[in-house]
């Protein structure tokens, strides 16, 4: 269900995240917000995986990643950079005092049917391809699901 690739962006998540919320904070704080940060994002990333099975596909969690550059089809950077690590420390230091500025945003996912989906007929056609109704849907899960968990 998990691959380890996946689970490493997510544990950098995590901790990522236990950081951005305890900064300037003492040692159990941190412990503190490294269990909530967990059952956060472990509840919205289960959320995801099970919203994708639903609909026959398969999410894959990564570091957000900023890519494009430009307007022009040409800009785009050779490797992308990881946004979701960088601006959420840019930002707490940058607001040192208090670390008022907070950005949670840490996480994206790519989403990939399955040959499952491909095998099935839906009238005359077979639809392979993910929809942006169905990937919205994904990601609407997730978010429903930490609204729950509130």
């Amino acid at each position: 269900m998990f691959k380890l690739k996946e689970l490493v962006h997510i544990i950098i998540a995590i901790i990522l995240f236990a950081f951005v919320m305890n900064f300037l904070g003492d040692f159990n704080a941190f412990l503190t917000a490294l269990l909530f940060a967990f059952i956060i994002i472990f509840v919205n990333v289960i959320a995801k995986k099970l919203a994708a099975h639903h609909v026959e596909a398969e999410t894959e969690q990564k570091i957000l990643q900023w890519q494009r550059w430009g307007w022009y089809q040409r800009s785009y950077f050779k490797k992308p950079i990881p946004i979701g690590v960088i601006f959420p420390f840019i930002l707490v230091w940058i607001s040192y005092p208090t670390g008022f500025l907070k950005m949670l945003a840490f996480l994206q996912f790519d989403v990939s049917p399955t040959s499952g989906r491909a095998a099935k007929k839906h009238g005359l056609y077979r639809f392979t391809e993910m929809t942006e109704w169905h990937i919205a849907a994904i990601a609407g899960f997730g978010i429903l699901m930490n609204l729950v968990l509130q």
